[in-house]
């Protein structure tokens, strides 16, 4: 038996109600719906401190339009809960009927096949050799508006591969996995082509690669292909075909990682291509605006030094240290004309 936080008379066993920081007896129950305050109906005694609650009874018509906006509030957010609970029925990313869920900081669920999508969105120092990701963890620490927004476009071309072009990542399911930009890769093979960068003069015409039409690299590289199987590659397993993607890792000590898939369908060799071609179009396209961001910022900078040189000479002018003709001569050599 305990005590009544309200009247300090004992409580029965089970015949106790909680308040926020402590409990009321059968007693004041009574009392609370003589005053028209019934437990869970139309007021929930949770919400109450002790000393709200002795005021209550006190003076339940000053109480009233408090008791009835909290209860309101209360079902609204009871109401809101339980349209959460149905929605995270699905994974909000995909919309596939959820499992085992993961749980964003908004309340928002992810099935594990998006968790595992949603790694090409991790900051660089959670993939530092050394570290483990943790996925739990990380999609607890993010909303779901930054999921949306940083997975906006996302493909699953392999059981083992994702790619999101939104953030310009791949990431490579494996022990451990790894997440890898699009800047990083410099070869890509299968058991029939390969297609790898060769540095260029800078401003060099991209080239084709003649296998298939498809482009690759970025400005100021050239891809080269060969439509003959190479016999140098020994990966292919009985059975199945592969694509490797090689990548620039500096974890490594030879600087380069490979990420095998295998596969004995030719339509997901055919996928991985495509998803492959796109991603280095984008990274094509990222490269010609930062040169031409580039030539913009030098452009700017030139004529910057060149008016405040003018301004120099016009100074010197004016004091007599140039002559008009050796100022008109030296405007001249700094405009070039």
């Amino acid at each position: 038996m305990g005590k009544c936080s309200i009247c300090e008379g004992k409580t029965g066993i089970l015949q106790e109600w909680p308040l926020k920081d402590g409990q009321f007896c059968k007693k004041c129950n009574k009392q609370f719906q003589e005053a028209g305050f019934r437990f869970l109906a139309n007021w929930h005694s949770m919400d109450y401190t002790v000393q709200e609650a002795r005021s209550m009874l006190a003076s339940p018509k000053d109480w009233q339009e408090t008791v009835n906006a909290r209860h309101r509030q209360r079902e609204m957010e009871k109401e809101k809960q339980a349209q959460l609970k149905e929605a995270n029925k699905n994974c909000f990313l995909c919309g596939k009927r959820i499992m085992f869920r993961y749980m964003t900081s908004d309340n928002r669920a992810l099935c594990m096949g998006c968790v595992n999508a949603a790694r090409t969105t991790a900051q660089e120092e959670l993939w530092e050799k050394g570290k483990k990701f943790d996925p739990f963890q990380y999609v607890e620490e993010h909303s779901s508006g930054f999921f949306l927004e940083h997975m906006a476009e996302m493909e699953h071309p392999h059981p083992a591969l994702f790619v999101n072009y939104t953030k310009r990542n791949f990431y490579s399911m494996g022990d451990p996995g790894s997440v890898f930009t699009f800047e990083s890769v410099i070869k890509f093979e299968s058991d029939i082509h390969t297609y790898e960068v060769t540095e260029g003069k800078r401003g060099h015409p991209i080239a084709r690669a003649v296998a298939g039409g498809i482009l690759f690299g970025p400005v100021g590289a050239v891809i080269g292909a060969s439509t003959s199987k190479d016999t140098r590659h020994k990966e292919t397993v009985e059975g199945n075909r592969y694509i490797n993607i090689y990548y620039k890792d500096p974890s490594q000590k030879s600087g380069v990682q490979k990420a095998a898939f295998y596969t004995n369908d030719d339509t997901v060799i055919v996928r991985i291509e495509e998803c492959l071609t796109r991603a280095f179009e984008i990274r094509d396209e990222q490269a010609e605006t930062s040169i031409r961001l580039s030539k913009t910022q030098d452009a700017l900078k030139k004529e910057t030094t060149d008016f405040s040189q003018l301004v120099e000479l016009k100074e010197l002018l004016d004091m007599g240290i140039l002559t008009q003709e050796e100022f008109e001569q030296k405007k001249k050599n700094i405009l070039k004309l």
